[in-house]
């Protein structure tokens, strides 16, 4: 009986040393996300923001022009996109319907695919030397449109997120 087994025992171990073993590989990190986050606003959705003349561009061509915007704002963003971008910028349109009343631009920084960048705006323009008010003041708004732009290809934005927020401009 005894060697009526062995021979059983050798073709089960044989079997099971035939199989091949898992290969063990590490698990690929996640795909970026193309991804707008907000991180803080300052004031909050709701608030009036006054409105008043200022010297946005101080290397402006026409030395006499100020722009009517909106300061004391404090915009802060995550990105996180999925390619390098050298000179990436964001903007925050205000919107009352869909006319646009103002734009807020952060500093260019460069933009690591894959990696968060953090981006900051504190004012939000009315104006410009070639347009003087985006919307009649008082105005108000009801959505932003947070976009990512590569400085060097300003044509087509490279991610848009629209938030529920609304501001209330004011003439002082």
């Amino acid at each position: 009986m005894k060697v009526a087994r062995v021979p059983l025992a050798l073709v089960a171990l044989s079997a099971l040393t035939a199989c091949e073993a898992p290969t063990l590989t590490a698990p690929s990190p996640p795909a970026p996300s193309n991804q707008i986050i907000m991180q803080s606003m300052s004031p909050s959705s709701g608030a009036t923001l006054p409105v008043d003349k200022c010297r946005y561009y101080p290397s402006s061509f026409n030395l006499d022009f100020w722009e009517m915007c909106a300061d004391g704002l404090s915009l802060r963003f995550d990105v996180e996109f999925e390619a390098d971008v050298t000179s990436a910028v964001i903007t925050a349109g205000f919107y009352s319907g869909s006319q646009r009343c103002g734009l807020a631009t952060s500093q260019t920084a460069p933009l690591v695919a894959g990696s968060r960048t953090a981006f900051e705006a504190t004012v939000i323009l009315l104006s410009d030397e070639s347009v003087p008010l985006l919307c009649a003041v008082p105005a108000e708004t009801s959505r932003m449109v947070v976009q990512l732009w590569e400085r060097s290809r300003p044509a087509t934005p490279l991610l848009t997120r629209e938030f529920a927020h609304s501001y209330r401009f004011s003439q002082q």
